[in-house]
């Protein structure tokens, strides 16, 4: 297959897929928190979530390195799956650059939003 795994190896795969997953739960835990925080305090509002992600240089790097997490983990899976149930290449290569062409768009996208 053309498209190989993120790591070439299995084992490094699946350590890079848990703590992804781990990176991606500290973040989501946190944007939990600071939303409970704001809506028992009576402000959570568009404008205040907006304020959030647009005001805050530390919770748009967070957020990117988020994303960037969601990319590696799911490129893993996307991998695992391609190369163990579609057995043609040209399948299996054309779901990947689907992935890809959809997660670049999605990335360019999220840095338009967060640093308008």
């Amino acid at each position: 297959m053309a498209i190989t795994s993120l790591t070439s190896s299995g084992i490094k795969d699946f350590f890079v897929q848990r703590v992804t997953a781990i990176i991606i739960a500290i973040y989501f835990a946190y944007v939990l928190i600071e939303a409970l925080c704001l809506h028992y305090s009576g402000t959570l509002n568009f404008d205040t979530w907006r304020a959030m992600f647009t005001g805050n240089i530390f919770f748009q790097v967070a957020t990117l390195m988020a994303y960037l997490a969601m990319f590696m983990h799911a490129w893993v899976g996307i991998w695992i799956i391609c190369s163990d149930y579609i057995k043609p290449a040209i399948a299996s290569s054309a779901v990947m650059l689907t992935f890809i062409f959809a997660y670049v768009f999605c990335f360019f996208w999220l840095f338009a939003v967060l640093f308008n």
